[in-house]
C-alpha cells in the first residue's frame, strides 16, 4: 500500500515538472519573439530605395549642371558639348541648335568663340527683386529630369564689320561688345547608363 502511495506521488511531481517545463519553455519563446525587432515590410524597402535613389539623381543631375558650367566658364566648348546626349539640342539668344554633333558642338565652338564667351559672372543682388532658386525634378522612373539653373554669364556680339575701325579692332582680336547677361538656364535630361546627360538647354535671360 505505501509502494502505491509513494509511486502515485512520483507520478504526480513528474506531470507537474513536465507542465511546468512546457509553460517555461512556452513563456521564454513569446518573451524572445517579442524582443525581436520588427522586421521593414518589402514595401516600405521599395520606399526607402526608391526615396535614396532620387536624391542621388538629383545630386548627380547638379554636379552635372556645374561640371558644364565650368566647361563654358573656363572655355573647354568640346568639353560643355560633351555633357549632352548624342540627340540634343540648345536654344541660346533666340536661336535653336540640334544634334549634339551638329548643333550644339558648333554652338560652343563657333558662337561662343565670335565672343560669347560664357564665362561665369556674379548675379548682382540687385538685379532681381527676387532671388533665383535652382529646381530639380527626377521622374518617377528615375530615367529623366528636368532641372532649373540660374546663370550669369559674359556675352559678348561682334560690332558691325563693315565699319572699318571695327574691321581693324578685330584683326586685333577686339571689336566684340560684352555685356553680362543673367537668367534661368532650363534643362531636360536623360539618363545614359549609370550617369546623366543633357538632353535639351534653354537661356532665358532676364
Amino acid at each position: 500500500m505505501a509502494d502505491e502511495k509513494s509511486q502515485t506521488k512520483a507520478a504526480r511531481r513528474s506531470f507537474l515538472f513536465k507542465s511546468g517545463a512546457a509553460l517555461t519553455g512556452a513563456l521564454a519563446a513569446t518573451v524572445a519573439a517579442s524582443a525581436k525587432p520588427s522586421q521593414p515590410t518589402p514595401g516600405r524597402d521599395g520606399a526607402l530605395a526608391l526615396k535614396l535613389g532620387v536624391l542621388e539623381d538629383r545630386e548627380a543631375v547638379r554636379g552635372l549642371y556645374r561640371a558644364y558650367e565650368a566647361s563654358l566658364s573656363e572655355g573647354r566648348y568640346e568639353d560643355a558639348a560633351s555633357h549632352f546626349a548624342a540627340r540634343s539640342e540648345a536654344v541660346f539668344g533666340g536661336e535653336r541648335f540640334s544634334g549634339r554633333d551638329e548643333g550644339v558642338r558648333r554652338l560652343f565652338t563657333e558662337k561662343f568663340r565670335e565672343g560669347r564667351t560664357g564665362r561665369k559672372a556674379d548675379i548682382p543682388a540687385s538685379l532681381h527683386a527676387e532671388p533665383l532658386a535652382e529646381s530639380i525634378e527626377v521622374g518617377a522612373d528615375r530615367q529623366t529630369a528636368k532641372a532649373v539653373f540660374p546663370y550669369s554669364m559674359r556675352v559678348g556680339e561682334p560690332m558691325d564689320a563693315s565699319l572699318q575701325l571695327v574691321q581693324m579692332a578685330r584683326l586685333h582680336g577686339e571689336g566684340i561688345l560684352y555685356r553680362q547677361e543673367s537668367g534661368l538656364c532650363e534643362l531636360s535630361l536623360v539618363r545614359e547608363g549609370a550617369g546623366w546627360k543633357i538632353a535639351r538647354a534653354e537661356y532665358r535671360a532676364i
